[in-house]
């Protein structure tokens, strides 16, 4: 507006605080004398939380803008998609990231040396959270675009956030590299949802191999592939594997002796951007395992039943079948970014 003031504060009931004083639109804030900037934080991954936990309360007011209300711990996804860790216990709510008792212990240490008031439990003021979407940055104007894009929304449409200072924390989306069929038929380690559908499929492959009677087609059903070697790839290859071994083997003893785990590596190393001894070390990990690597191959194009392959040395085209093909080839900013 005009005047500086947002209608999104007017519609969620921030023109004034719990002292029924009248919020200062940034424009005001930076202008006057020991007023608070506002912070945006767009995000509620690592970047976001760990900022979120540490930021100076009394110089700022935060707002915290996502359309995911949790913070996920990403490493754990492979295990919760095995069902060696439980969902819930890798996620926590924003709203709880943001209070008191969440600050680390060294940042209330120095808030209460410095003599900072209003930073103790009791008159802590927590940033203030938004589950929707920023779907567009106006940098000249301090202002982003947000818009509710949960499956509960009451007033559809967009509206704007303003702020003196943005922190951009939104993560990023998985790299494809424009490979044909990718996004069609494979399936992503990204997000809590992630895991449930890939072990939905998981099972539907044991399910229908069980009802084939020629040993060529239930082996076709029962190969899946990870695109990718770095450590999502390799501990969600090395995660199944053993999931195969283990507790499918005693519901499925005939299919699970004729499943197989294919890790596909561009490159001729796993984890090619750690050092050697740890590839090498993995390496040697997975020689343990049932786990096949086909390395210094490259991904052309992949289709609902097969993933097709080129080694890189000779130009040799291939085809893996897969039942199920994880792409894990690293990550690109997004479009937002």
């Amino acid at each position: 507006q005009a005047d500086g003031t947002d209608k999104v504060e007017e519609h969620f009931g921030w023109v004034r605080d719990e002292r029924n004083n009248p919020l200062l639109s940034p424009t005001q804030a930076s202008s006057e004398p020991n007023k608070k900037q506002r912070v945006v934080v767009l995000g509620s991954g690592w970047g976001a939380r760990f900022f979120l936990q540490g930021i100076d309360k009394d110089k700022f007011e935060v707002r915290v803008v996502s359309p995911r209300n949790f913070f996920l711990f990403t490493p754990f996804l492979p295990s919760v998609t095995v069902g060696s860790v439980e969902g819930r216990s890798i996620v926590e709510p924003v709203r709880s990231l943001v209070q008191y008792s969440a600050r680390p212990l060294l940042r209330k240490l120095k808030d209460r040396l410095s003599g900072k008031e209003g930073l103790a439990a009791e008159n802590f003021e927590p940033a203030r959270f938004l589950e929707v979407a920023c779907t567009q940055i106006d940098a000249q104007s301090k202002r982003v675009v947000c818009e509710d894009v949960s499956s509960v929304v009451v007033k559809p449409g967009q509206f704007t956030l303003t702020y003196d200072k943005l922190v951009v924390a939104v993560g990023a989306v998985s790299n494809t590299f424009g490979t044909p069929g990718v996004e069609e038929h494979t399936l992503f380690l990204k997000e809590i949802d992630d895991s449930s559908l890939i072990r939905s499929r998981l099972l539907d492959a044991f399910e229908t191999a069980a009802l084939e009677t020629d040993d060529a087609v239930r082996k076709q059903l029962l190969q899946f592939v990870v695109v990718g070697a770095g450590p999502t790839g390799v501990e969600f290859a090395a995660e199944l594997d053993d999931l195969l071994r283990s507790d499918l083997a005693k519901l499925y003893p005939t299919e699970a002796a004729l499943a197989e785990v294919v890790i596909v590596s561009s490159s001729d190393d796993l984890l090619s951007s750690y050092d050697k001894r740890i590839s090498d070390f993995t390496a040697e990990l997975l020689k343990q395992s049932r786990v096949r690597v086909e390395a210094g191959v490259r991904v052309t194009e992949v289709t609902a039943s097969a993933v097709v392959c080129k080694r890189k040395a000779t130009g040799e085209v291939f085809e893996l079948p897969s039942a199920l093909t994880l792409w894990s080839t690293g990550v690109k900013p997004l479009p937002l970014v």
